[in-house]
This record gives structure tokens, C-alpha cells and sequence, in this order.
């Protein structure tokens, strides 16, 4: 079994055949057969003196020699019989039909009383000419079925991670969801009934289950809203959308000032508002789970660009961001070393992908952290 890689980088088996077959020895016969008639020609143009059609002689003569290894070469390449069945059928159709051109105008040319020297020598020249091209036409339209077939391997793998994924996804989710609640409610009789560590203990635990399922929540929200199906083309006045997004922390947070700051009222076009608004909820989320006490004021900026880009900034005034945040997402995966310490910022550069953005994070020399999200104003 070979393998051969197409042009997206995936490698793929392909069915190897080694092995000579009635059309390897075909194209070995055919290619001493029009080399013989060539040898002919060039021989008896050195006869006669004729240096100069020796010299044309000579190329079609050395083109005949390799279409007779054509067929033996497709063999020990590792191409398999129907791909050299379908390169020597090439081969011979487009060396025919030229033949047959040039033989259509011989015949005119008869006819017309105007007989042409060497026509057999001549038309064998055509036919090789035609065979060589076809050689190559062959070859392009078996790597192009390669790559079409490896396209449609990929995307069906693709098609069955996602249909796994998504059953796991929801079956995590659900259970999660269940589980959470139960668990939490359960911690939190035991911290109403009994005191001292016990009762510490049973609320730190109710928090972290709390935590589990706000996750499990993210995940679901982010889920519906990343279908990249999904296109709205809808017209957003930031002003009035950020607000709209900041209202929902200050509710939660009342020892956090936020603020939303919109350069000259800016209007955009965005295809899926829904998952800009959970990946700004995620930006806002990352700042204050780790501003630390030391946060008290969140900024939100909505700045214009001269690139028809738009540079949204979530800028706090609390502890930074660690940078073991960001090295996982630059790296673009997890390992035991580097990894995020949950799946915010993931949801950040992924929704910012499907919105044809990108993440600028600007780290403070004390605390502070400023996050930066830029994506297309007409939401392209």
C-alpha cells in the first residue's frame, strides 16, 4: 500500500498495483512500434543528406522511446491499474484523434491534386506528438481524481467527528447540568447543618460545582451560536449593544465599575451578532475572574479603524491576565505544560475566527491586561 499527499497536506493510502498488465506491454509495444518508423525516417534522411530533417527526426524518435516506458513506469510508480488504464487511454485517444486531424488534411490535400511528401512519416510524428501530450493530460486527471477523492475522504471524516462530537456534547452537557445541580444542592444542605470546617468545605465545593456548571452553560450558548449557517447581515449600533451587554454584569458585579466608550457612534454590519456578543461576554468574563480585589472599573472601547476593521477593548484595572493564558491558544493546542485553566478564551479565538477576527491581548508591566478583538466592520 503507497501513499500519496494532496494539496491540503493530508496523506492518503492509495491501492498499489505493481505489476505488468495487457496495458503496460500495449504502450510498450506501441512505443517500439512508432520508434522503429522514426528510426526509419532519421536513417533515411542521413542518407539522402537531409541534415536538417534529421535533426526534426530525431525528437519525435526520442519522444516514441518514452512513451514505450510510459506503461512500465506507471507500473513500478505505484500507480494502480485503473489510474494506468486511465493515463494510457489518454495517451492513446489524444495521439488518435490528432492522427486522424492530420489525416483529414492529408486526405483534402489529395484530393486538391497536391500529393504530400512523407505523409507516413509525417502522420507517425503526429500521432507521437499527440500520444506524449496525452501522457500528461492522463497524469493531471488522476491526481485530480486523487484529490477529489481525498476531499471527499476528509470531509466524511470531518462529517463523523462532528455527528461523535456533537452526541458527546450533549450528553456531557445534560449530565453536567444534572449532575451540578444535584451535587450543589446537596453541598449546600450540609453547609446550612453543620458548621466549622465541614460547612467551608461543603461551600467551596457547592461554588466549584457552581463554576462546573456555568461552564457546561457557556459551552451550550456557545454551541448554538457558532453554526457557521448561520448569517443575519444584521446592522448593530455598538452605543446601544455594548451597553446592552454591560448591564447584564453590573447586575452581578455591583463592586465593578464598567463603562462602554464608542468613538463617534459607530454602526456595523455584523452576520452573526449573537456570537459577537458571547465572545465579548467571554473577554469581559476572562478580566474579571482574574482582575483579582484590585479590580474596580471595566472599560469597553469600540474603536473605528482605517482598514474597514473594528477594534473593540476590553481594558481592567485589576491583576493581569496570566500569560499561561495565552500560550496554549498561541501554540493552538493544550498539552500538560501549557494550557488555559478553562474553555473561555478558546470560545474567544474560535468565535473570532468564524468572524473573520483576530485576539491582540496587551500585557501590563504591573497588573492591568488589555484584550483586544478586531473584526471586520461590514462583518466580512
Amino acid at each position: 500500500m503507497s501513499t500519496y499527499t494532496n494539496d491540503s497536506g493530508s496523506t492518503h493510502p492509495v491501492e498499489q498495483s505493481i505489476g505488468w498488465d495487457l496495458w503496460t506491454v500495449a504502450t510498450l509495444i506501441a512505443g517500439i512500434l512508432l520508434a522503429s518508423i522514426h528510426a526509419l525516417h532519421v536513417y533515411e534522411m542521413l542518407y539522402y543528406g537531409f541534415i536538417g530533417v534529421f535533426v526534426e527526426g530525431v525528437i519525435p524518435f526520442i519522444l516514441a522511446v518514452l512513451i514505450a516506458g510510459v506503461g512500465p513506469w506507471l507500473s513500478y510508480a505505484g500507480y494502480s491499474r485503473p489510474e494506468r488504464r486511465r493515463v494510457i487511454g489518454w495517451m492513446a485517444l489524444i495521439g488518435v484523434l490528432i492522427g486522424l486531424l492530420f489525416l483529414w488534411a492529408l486526405s483534402h490535400q489529395e484530393l486538391m491534386g497536391y500529393p504530400f511528401p512523407h505523409a507516413e512519416f509525417v502522420t507517425t510524428t503526429n500521432v507521437t506528438a499527440g500520444a506524449f501530450l496525452g501522457v500528461f493530460i492522463g497524469l493531471y486527471d488522476v491526481r485530480a481524481r486523487r484529490h477529489q477523492a481525498g476531499l471527499r475522504a476528509e470531509r466524511e471524516m470531518v462529517e463523523l467527528q462532528r455527528s461523535r462530537l456533537s452526541v458527546l456534547n450533549r450528553i456531557l452537557r445534560h449530565n453536567i447540568r444534572n449532575d451540578a445541580t444535584v451535587i450543589r444542592g446537596v453541598c449546600e444542605n450540609i453547609s446550612e447543618e453543620t458548621s466549622g470546617s465541614v460547612a467551608e468545605q461543603a461551600q467551596l465545593a457547592a461554588t466549584t460545582i457552581t463554576d462546573l456548571y456555568e461552564m457546561s452553560e457557556r459551552a451550550r450558548r456557545f454551541d448554538r451560536v457558532i453554526d457557521p449557517e448561520i448569517s443575519v447581515n444584521q446592522e448593530i449600533e455598538l452605543a446601544v449593544f455594548l451597553e446592552e451587554l454591560l448591564d447584564h454584569h453590573r447586575d452581578e458585579h455591583g463592586s465593578v465599575t464598567f463603562h462602554a466608550e464608542v468613538v463617534d457612534d459607530i454602526q456595523t454590519i455584523q452576520s452573526n451578532p449573537e456570537l459577537l456578543k458571547e465572545v465579548l461576554l467571554e473577554l469581559i468574563d476572562s478580566t474579571l475572574s482574574h482582575g483579582g480585589d484590585s479590580l474596580r472599573q471595566i472599560t469597553v472601547t469600540a474603536t473605528s479603524m482605517d482598514d474597514d476593521q473594528l477594534k473593540i477593548t476590553v481594558d481592567g484595572d485589576g491583576d493581569e491576565i496570566p500569560t499561561s493564558e495565552w500560550a496554549a491558544l498561541e501554540a493552538g493546542e493544550e498539552t500538560d505544560l501549557e494550557h488555559a485553566s478553562g474553555v473561555g478564551l478558546w470560545f474567544v479565538k474560535w468565535g473570532l475566527q468564524m468572524l473573520n477576527g483576530d485576539l491582540q491581548v496587551q500585557q501590563g508591566t504591573t497588573t492591568e491586561t488589555t484584550i483586544s478583538a478586531r473584526i471586520p466592520a461590514n462583518g466580512r
